[in-house]
């Protein structure tokens, strides 16, 4: 797995490096934002890890990662007592409290190269229900259910966080349904774009 670190200042992250690379993935370690961004937008990193110290900067900066690299994990790390903990959890795929532990850093990368893989195309199965990434199609029982390219995108991604409550914003801040998160730095701005979301997840939600 191909993981990028992003080293802040004073971040405690250097310590763990090494184990992460004695697993057998590759590393590149990056000190400032505009080097971790131009590294994802040069090369097909699957997952970044970073340890939030800003909240509200780390949260523009993770913004801007996903903004151009859409397929790329993030795993967070930060202190237990953070105040800024929902925030990041909105645009991140995972987190670990620090201290960390090894097993549990091991396990949060093995997991997220699970899903990493699964968004290069394997079909997702939940249940009665089948999704295929790289068709852009899914079926329940069989039978294709007929959706748009955003309604799937949206379903594709509800279901990646089956388990995490997902807000507007973060549907937003992915690239769904059309709306440049850039230009709607308050998650979709205006009540038009809110219908536009309100739309898609009724289309989804009609269909399956």
């Amino acid at each position: 797995m191909n993981i990028i670190i992003f080293l802040q200042e004073g971040s405690s992250l250097n310590t763990r490096v090494g184990t992460i690379e004695s697993q057998g993935h590759d590393v590149k370690v990056v000190n400032t934002p505009g080097t971790a961004l131009k590294h994802v937008l040069d090369e097909p990193y699957d997952l970044m890890i970073i340890e939030i110290k800003d909240p509200l900067k780390d949260y523009n900066f993770c913004r801007s990662v996903k903004i151009h690299q859409s397929n790329i994990k993030i795993l967070a790390v930060f202190a237990e007592n953070f105040a800024g903990k929902e925030q990041i959890l909105s645009i991140v795929d995972d987190y670990l409290i620090w201290p960390i532990n090894q097993d549990d850093l091991f396990s949060k990368i093995k997991t997220l190269s699970k899903n990493y893989y699964i968004d290069k195309g394997e079909p997702m199965v939940l249940g009665d229900l089948v999704i295929y990434p790289e068709a852009l199609e899914a079926a329940r029982n069989g039978k294709p259910i007929p959706l748009r390219k955003k309604e799937y995108q949206l379903l594709e991604f509800l279901a990646r966080n089956r388990n995490k409550v997902v807000n507007r914003h973060a549907i937003v801040i992915h690239g769904i349904v059309g709306i440049n998160p850039t230009q709607n730095e308050h998650l979709a701005g205006g009540d038009a774009d809110g219908e536009v979301v309100a739309n898609a997840c009724d289309a989804v939600g009609r269909e399956i």
